[in-house]
């Protein structure tokens, strides 16, 4: 059975970790602490909600950050629902300057992301990534410059760990009086190989 993070607007304002009360609620789930790996094919069969506002994200984050600030994020999906076709992989490297080293490509197009389920993949090999959207590869990077400080394969040779979230974008895919609620991302499966 599907599972369905959803995004509502409430009329009570909701108490937020940083201290601070917004009037929306949002969800998340990560498999830190449970489950996580170094390399192989990581895949989400899903539907995202669209509409100004509303942002999902199938990514990954390191386990242990071996290298501080710099130990890079892997987004394998992100939908931003001011552009209900685009789906955007992204690989965030930062080098002891603190210089953006990231790479992604704004051109990965998804037809019916709310209507159906897509699945969205990532192979990661130790020199090399390919994002996949319905099996079409729309990225590839092969052997990347991290930058000052760090060489490749660094910051993608440590264990990762897996995150899906249905959260709300800023400008320009902020919330607006015409968002629609609730939005919801519904996953069908999450599956890893190595």
């Amino acid at each position: 059975m599907p599972a369905t993070l959803t995004a509502t607007r409430s009329s009570l304002p909701q108490p937020c970790v940083s201290g601070y009360a917004t009037p929306y609620r949002s969800g998340m789930v990560t498999t830190a602490g449970l489950f996580d790996q170094t390399y192989g094919r990581f895949e989400i069969r899903a539907k995202a909600p669209i509409g100004t506002g509303h942002q999902s994200a199938f990514w990954m984050w390191p386990r242990d950050k071996v290298y501080g600030d710099r130990s890079g994020e892997i987004d394998v999906a992100e939908w931003y629902g001011v552009y209900p076709d685009l789906v955007v992989p992204t690989l965030h490297m930062h080098d002891a300057l603190g210089l953006d080293h990231t790479r992604t490509i704004y051109n990965c197009r998804v037809t019916g992301v709310d209507k159906g389920f897509h699945t969205y993949r990532v192979d990661w090999q130790p020199s090399s990534f390919t994002f996949s959207y319905d099996g079409a590869p729309c990225l590839t990077v092969e052997n990347w410059d991290p930058g000052l400080g760090l060489a490749a394969p660094q910051p993608f040779d440590q264990p990762f760990f897996m995150i899906l979230e249905q959260a709300l974008g800023w400008f320009p895919n902020a919330v607006t009086p015409t968002t629609p609620f609730p939005a919801r991302f519904v996953i069908d499966y999450a599956r890893v190989w190595r």
